[in-house]
């Protein structure tokens, strides 16, 4: 008895694995899907990745809507010329039943024109890492929150800062107050 109960574990962890190793290939591949629609500038195929109630968190911490990620894609989409490399790598997937966590890095390079000088062509370069949750749903995995973690962005070879401005430049300017004689 102790022999097939023994062998009952040994299959169902090597079934629970083959699941899981299924899974991340999966997974995998949602992350390919989703890179082919940014290279190719289609904001629904980047949105048939993710779920109805899609959000993404930025490094600001501000958590956007599904429909205002779409907004930002079609602006985004607008303004580069070409989208040259697109690499969203999985670092760790953890999946857990219908959920997953996936922690990733991503390199985004594309051109865009000048403001100023149309004629002008600027490069452009973003790294980053993210930490995404997905869900599985009857379509399959799916995004449900996709959150930057980390991120750095270049303008033609030159480092960008992006840093919020100090509070003291958000806060507008308040008249003194004059003094009251008694």
């Amino acid at each position: 008895m102790k022999r097939v109960t023994l062998f009952a574990c040994v299959a169902a962890c090597f079934l629970a694995t083959v699941a899981i190793a299924d899974d991340a290939s999966d997974i995998k591949k949602l992350y390919a899907q989703l890179s082919s629609g940014f290279k190719s500038k289609n904001v629904d195929a980047v949105l048939a990745t993710g779920t109805a109630d899609y959000k993404s968190k930025g490094m600001d911490g501000k958590v956007k809507s599904r429909e205002e990620v779409k907004q930002e894609l079609q602006m985004m989409f607008t303004v580069l010329t070409s989208v040259d490399k697109v690499a969203i790598t999985p670092t760790k997937i953890t999946v857990n039943g219908k959920n997953a966590t996936v922690a990733t890095t991503y390199v985004f390079e594309g051109k865009s024109k000048d403001e100023k000088d149309p004629k002008k062509i600027h490069t452009l370069k973003m790294t980053g890492e993210g930490k995404d949750t997905l869900v599985k749903t009857s379509a399959g995995w799916r995004f449900s929150m996709s959150h930057d973690t980390k991120q750095e962005i270049w303008m033609d070879g030159k480092k960008m800062d992006m840093s919020p401005p100090p509070p003291a430049a958000n806060k507008p300017k308040t008249p003194a107050k004059p003094n009251s004689k008694k």
